[in-house]
């Protein structure tokens, strides 16, 4: 069956979950945020989490179709960055429409 990743990255826990495709929880985990050196390891933090769960889901033949991240904070456009996770620029790719390969843009920047 396939399952779908949910990550809700929190100022003191990123929480985890896997999700079917009834939208049903099959599973639920939290880690501290590690927010030393500017958050520096919490992409390697979450990477590392999600794959240990992948590894189970694998031997029994489930996959993963899907990864949904949820990150707080106001974003703040003309300074194309997260006042709360300065590492996310640096980090995360954009959107698909912004690219992928980037921070997002605002649409009006997208060209």
């Amino acid at each position: 069956m396939k399952r779908v990743f949910g990550v809700d990255l929190g100022g003191t826990t990123i929480k985890f979950s896997i999700i079917d495709q009834a939208g049903n929880f099959i599973d639920r985990w939290a880690i501290p945020t590690n927010t030393e050196n500017g958050g520096a390891s919490i992409p390697g933090d979450i990477i590392e989490s999600l794959k240990s769960k992948m590894a189970t889901l694998f031997e029994r033949g489930e996959t993963i179709e899907a990864i949904g991240v949820g990150v707080p904070g106001p974003r703040e456009w003309r300074r194309r960055g997260s006042r709360r996770q300065p590492w996310l620029e640096q980090h995360a790719p954009g959107p698909p429409a912004a690219g992928g390969h980037g921070p997002a843009r605002h649409p009006a920047q997208r060209r």
